[in-house]
């Protein structure tokens, strides 16, 4: 997460992680944190010595140059602070949940094609994306609303992958879909 958040890369981890473990650790760390917009993947380098493995690095794949990232995250912020602005400070849970909801559903197009429509980027800067899209910034509203929020990916009747959310409203989980109003 630390390497992500900071954009490092050749970062020393350990050894006996088997790469398979790692896969789903990676994906955790990118489904619990809809920030990092600017990661799609990662490369694990190992060094052995006499077939034991001595030395494991990870880089990210970042889509973006640490300049262009300072530059989305700021456009992001100012859209973000304008969509906030919105929700009333006295607002219960369900309001802030419905609040963000209607806001995406009348402000994002499902374009299959859009640009960054893996990521928040999609639906903040462009308003299009695809379920992705659409759960990430649900995701990434509500957590800044003080709601917790999980971001599910499964498959839909008929076999079609999908990604919607899980908000915890007033105690209680509720799956909430955005993409599919």
């Amino acid at each position: 997460l630390q390497a992500l958040l900071q954009c490092k890369s050749d970062v020393p981890i350990e050894t006996d992680i088997r790469e398979e473990v790692f896969d789903k650790v990676f994906q955790c760390v990118l489904n619990d944190h809809p920030e990092i917009f600017y990661v799609d993947g990662f490369t694990i380098v190992s060094y052995k010595e006499d077939d034991v493995i001595t030395e494991r690095r990870f880089s990210g794949n970042y889509l973006y140059d640490s300049q262009e990232i300072i530059e989305r995250r700021a456009r992001m912020e100012a859209v973000v602070q304008g969509i906030l602005k919105g929700v009333p400070a006295d607002a219960e849970e369900y309001d802030k949940v419905r609040y963000v909801y209607e806001y995406l559903v009348k402000h994002t197009e499902y374009v299959l094609d859009s640009q960054d429509n893996q990521n928040i980027c999609s639906v903040i800067l462009n308003g299009k994306s695809v379920c992705q899209g659409y759960a990430k910034t649900a995701q990434y509203l509500l957590e800044r609303l003080g709601l917790n929020v999980i971001l599910v990916s499964g498959m839909v009747e008929g076999g079609e992958d999908h990604v919607w959310n899980i908000v915890q409203i007033d105690g209680a989980y509720y799956h909430v879909d955005v993409t599919w109003d």
